[in-house]
């Protein structure tokens, strides 16, 4: 009869010196300051599409001008604005998702 014992700790080292929580965290404050720093001036480009179809044409320009308010003027000129300069006023937050998502949290034409 033979008997073969074998053991394991069960235990791995950590990868990380802090839990996913905190580098959600820190993830999300270091991009809403990337955002609003230096002037907070971003060109977006949007694709709109139903549904889960990929994006397709050229899209729209938009220039936004994150504050450290958390609010945004979002301006364009394009066919999307039958050529005519608009700008309107949002506000902006970064949620926890599966990692960092820029949201636009009101309604605006």
């Amino acid at each position: 009869m033979t008997l073969v014992f074998t053991g394991c700790a069960g235990e791995e080292e950590d990868l990380f010196a802090t839990s996913a929580a905190e580098r959600l965290s820190s993830a999300m404050v270091t991009y809403s300051n990337r955002l609003a720093d230096a002037g907070g001036k971003w060109a977006m480009e949007y694709y709109p599409t139903n549904g889960l179809e990929a994006p397709q044409g050229l899209g729209y320009l938009m220039l936004l001008d994150f504050g450290k308010d958390n609010s945004v003027k979002v301006a364009m000129d394009n066919n999307f604005t039958n050529n005519v300069y608009k700008e309107d006023e949002s506000i902006w937050e970064m949620i926890a998702d599966n990692g960092p998502v820029l949201t636009f949290n009101t309604y605006n034409e």
